[in-house]
């Protein structure tokens, strides 16, 4: 996997980001493991502003 195109929703489903991340290099991930990433999308493709951070939920867009 080369681009991730990564949504973050609310409690109550309201899309708070949305971005493109590139990986470098591509993710590779071998049976049976693990590969922990980070993820920050910049200022700009983030709308929080109301938002139920109580319950998040990230979803790879489509």
């Amino acid at each position: 996997m080369e681009q991730l195109p990564l949504e973050i929703f609310d409690a109550n489903q309201k899309q708070i980001a949305k971005g493109y991340f590139k990986l470098e290099p591509a993710l590779s991930v071998k049976p049976n493991s693990t590969k922990p990433w980070t993820f920050v999308f910049p200022k700009e493709m983030v709308n929080a502003e109301g938002a139920d951070l109580s319950k998040w939920t990230p979803r790879v867009a489509q």
